[in-house]
């Protein structure tokens, strides 16, 4: 059809205004309609009544044939002595694009009929009226100015069906260069092909209007939303709702996950990112909702993966609390480490959620049973955004060139890096102190306590979330990167320009959609179709197994019994560790060294035994064993899920893997803003 389109040009058909009667049969009916929608490029309507069931009867003529009436059945009169009898009349878009059309008083049309006395009742007899007045088929201002004919709108409906976007319908639609060429050079805009007229207004009201039509079970948002709770139970998935009123009216959440993404989570939770996206539908009274996720990086495909949603038309802090609290008590998921971008709302309900005292909400005091931990990425933003505008030259002083401004801020944001970086809670001191001093030293110039003031009633006070000093002894990730990237999957790819919708809209896009596109990428990772993908780290130590000849690497390989292979070290060869692996399905399992203590991720040793041995680094798994659970899994008590990953680490090994993760929030923060100058 894309073909058609573009090679299929607008013409300006004679039009001698001549009435003509032909008889067309039953089954090339509808179709001559559209043959003749596509010749004067126009659409015909519908002008039979439906009242009396006229419009049913003739959709039975034509899709069953003439059927006799039972003997003894009197023939009927008027309007009923037709067997088939409607009328189509030429229809167009008179006013500028977003206001009411209209029907023009063109005379084109045609009626069409079969009647008692008809010899063939199969064939149809049409008196047609090709004269059109108000407009010229096939000009320019008819062609702009008009609806588009039936059969584009069918292959534009046909297209957003197979849930293709706007980007990729353009794509499709592009025309030759040499037929670009044609045209300009012979300056005769009026031949075109059908597809110049197709634009993104067009495919964005098909998409809206399909996806109204899939995603809203009931005309009431709330009632909508109950029965996706029963689709998403009936197809072995979780969900949870709730009013909350008591806090703010209308206040609700709606949160759902499928079985298989609660299985990755209890798998590769034990550090999930938690954050929102911001505008990405509207509840039933046309406010703004949120959309909260949990992401985990996946050990077997290397990506982040969205693990459950939560959708929300509140900013307050009860939403998340009451989400975190069913995934703990109906679900026992309790991870390790939240990874947030430095919320106080966020942080007050992870809190209360998990770190309560004898789950005592009303004494504010809290444990650090589940630590939260601040991006540095967004610290490291947060801090040059205001020093920006904190750091100024007081007026009482001559102004300042660029150079100056531009040396001082730097100045202040290596003082406060440096914060960041402290290995113990001693040097964090000096070096606060070291910037308290500097503070006060730019006084006479500079509004350098301000820039302090604004440090310690934001970042003090949480130090131990964001600073080396408080997490050399926990592994973490030191920045939410993966939601990063969610964030722009989802705003790119499954919502451009369709973060109006309501609620179930979304709903039905990230389980109908998102959710079949996550699976599908993990079976083609665990199928060895896709590789997994790897992040920096592991990428520096795959590339340093590689610098190895056949020999070298075959050489540390010290000896194998039964499933331990010892392998020598990389820094020190007086050293060798155990890479254990599953005899059975022929998988590594892990390394006794401290990289993978550390890091949870596939070290140097593991790599090399992958590479000689050729045993496999991603545990075989079958596409059934992909959608199934055992009937265990959702009952496993929350002791059990911090079992399955080992946090335990060697104070060398932490502090290895959060320096080096550091710099690398360090190396994302300074590329981000290369080419935003500090002063812009």
């Amino acid at each position: 059809m894309e073909n058609y389109l573009t090679t299929t040009f607008i013409t300006r058909p004679e039009n001698d205004g001549t009435p003509i009667t032909l008889t067309i049969p039953r089954l090339e009916y509808r179709d001559w309609i559209k043959d003749q929608e596509a010749i004067y490029n126009c659409r015909f309507y519908n002008k039979t009544k439906s009242d009396g069931g006229r419009r049913l009867k003739n959709n039975e003529y034509l899709e069953h044939g003439y059927i006799h009436p039972p003997p003894g059945q009197k023939r009927g009169r008027g309007n009923e002595s037709f067997i088939f009898n409607e009328r189509f009349a030429c229809q167009r878009s008179g006013p500028p694009r977003g206001e009411k059309s209209f029907c023009c008083n063109c005379q084109a049309g045609f009626t069409a009929f079969v009647n008692n006395n008809s010899v063939d009742k199969n064939m149809i007899t049409v008196q047609y009226r090709r004269k059109h007045t108000g407009h010229e088929p096939g000009s320019n201002i008819d062609t702009t100015s008009g609806t588009l004919p039936r059969f584009v709108m069918e292959f534009i409906q046909a297209q957003v069906e197979k849930s293709l976007t706007w980007r990729n319908i353009k794509h499709m639609l592009r025309l030759d260069k040499d037929v670009l060429e044609n045209i300009l050079d012979s300056e005769d805009y009026d031949q075109l092909p059908q597809s110049v007229r197709i634009d993104y207004h067009h495919v964005y009201y098909v998409m809206k209007i399909h996806l109204r039509r899939q995603s809203q079970l009931h005309p009431s948002m709330a009632n909508s939303l109950m029965k996706w709770g029963t689709k998403i139970q009936h197809e072995r998935g979780y969900f949870a709702s709730k009013n909350l009123d008591r806090y703010e009216e209308g206040m609700f959440f709606f949160a759902f996950m499928s079985q298989w993404q609660l299985k990755l989570l209890k798998e590769n939770g034990d550090l999930v990112c938690l954050d929102s996206t911001h505008k990405t539908c509207v509840d039933g009274t046309n406010h703004d909702c949120y959309l909260y996720t949990l992401v985990a990086r996946c050990r077997i495909t290397g990506k982040g993966k969205p693990l459950t949603w939560m959708i929300t038309n509140s900013q307050a802090q009860y939403p998340i609390l009451y989400w975190l609290q069913w995934l703990k008590d109906e679900h026992g998921y309790i991870p390790s480490r939240v990874m947030i971008d430095d919320s106080d709302t966020e942080i007050a309900a992870i809190n209360k959620a998990y770190n309560t005292v004898n789950d005592d909400v009303s004494s504010g005091t809290y444990t650090d049973n589940v630590k939260i931990l601040i991006c540095h990425w967004h610290v490291l933003r947060a801090w040059k955004k205001n020093i920006l505008t904190k750091l100024t030259a007081k007026p009482s002083t001559p102004s300042k060139t660029l150079k100056e401004k531009r040396e001082m801020r730097e100045v202040a944001l290596s003082l406060m890096m440096n914060m960041m970086r402290a290995e113990t809670p001693v040097d964090f001191d000096l070096e606060l102190e070291k910037f308290e001093t500097w503070c006060i030293d730019v006084d006479e110039e500079w509004d350098g306590p301000e820039l302090y003031q604004y440090f310690e009633r934001e970042f003090l006070r949480k130090r131990e979330k964001w600073s080396q000093a408080w997490r050399n002894r926990h592994h973490h990730v030191n920045t939410n990167n993966y939601i990063e990237t969610w964030h722009r999957q989802l705003k790119e790819v499954y919502l451009p320009s369709l973060r109006r919708q309501r609620v179930d809209v979304l709903v039905y896009i990230l389980w109908s959609l998102v959710l079949p596109d996550l699976m599908q990428d993990h079976l083609c990772t665990v199928a060895k179709f896709r590789l997994r993908r790897m992040n920096k780290a592991e990428r520096t130590r795959l590339a340093r197994v590689n610098e190895l000849n056949e020999e070298e690497a075959a050489a540390r390989i010290v000896s194998q019994h039964g499933n331990i292979i010892k392998v020598l070290s990389f820094t020190d060869e007086s050293i060798t560790y155990d890479v254990l692996f599953d005899v059975d399905d022929d998988y590594i399992i892990s390394c006794t060294c401290p990289d993978n203590e550390a890091n949870d991720s596939p070290c140097k040793h593991m790599y090399l035994v992958n590479r000689v041995l050729n045993i496999s680094l991603i545990r075989p798994t079958t596409a059934s064993s992909l959608l199934s659970l055992s009937s265990s899994s959702s009952s496993s008590s929350s002791s059990q899920v911090q079992q399955q990953i080992p946090i335990i680490q060697t104070e060398e090994a932490s502090r290895v893997a959060s320096q080096a993760l550091l710099n690398e929030a360090m190396e994302r923060y300074s590329i981000e803003y290369k080419k935003k100058d500090m002063l812009s």
